[in-house]
C-alpha cells in the first residue's frame, strides 16, 4: 500500500489536497489491485 500524489505517483507523507492510495495484495494466488482518490470532489453528488 502507498499513499501518492495522483499526478506524479511520487509518494507523499501528508495528504494536502488530492492524494492517491494505491493497493497491491495477494491472496493466496490471486493478486489484486485497487486504487482510491483521497480529497476529491470528482463524482460526488
Amino acid at each position: 500500500m502507498e499513499i501518492v500524489d495522483p499526478s506524479s505517483l511520487e509518494p507523499v507523507e501528508r495528504i494536502d489536497g488530492e492524494a492517491l492510495v494505491a493497493l497491491a495484495v495477494y491472496i493466496g494466488k490471486t493478486r489484486l489491485i485497487d486504487n482510491e482518490i483521497l480529497g476529491s470532489t470528482r463524482n460526488k453528488k
